[in-house]
């Protein structure tokens, strides 16, 4: 049986767990600790977008190592 979760939940549930990336790449421990609601999906948007900047210089490195 498949649910339909939805793509905007879909994206949000891909930006926290960049968001928790983001904190392992530096070892430290991801928490909710003096977060607001505003400012964690503030702070999920940045990792997205991170996130996205890397896929596309990963994608530009490989296409120019391939030419």
């Amino acid at each position: 049986m498949l649910a339909n979760f939805g793509l905007q939940r879909t994206k949000r549930l891909k930006a926290t767990l960049h968001w928790v990336q983001d904190f392992a790449r530096v070892s430290k421990v991801p928490t909710l600790k003096g977060l607001t609601q505003e400012s964690f999906k503030a702070a999920i948007l940045v990792a997205a977008q991170r996130a996205d900047i890397q896929k596309k210089e990963a994608k530009d490195t490989s296409s120019s190592i391939s030419s």
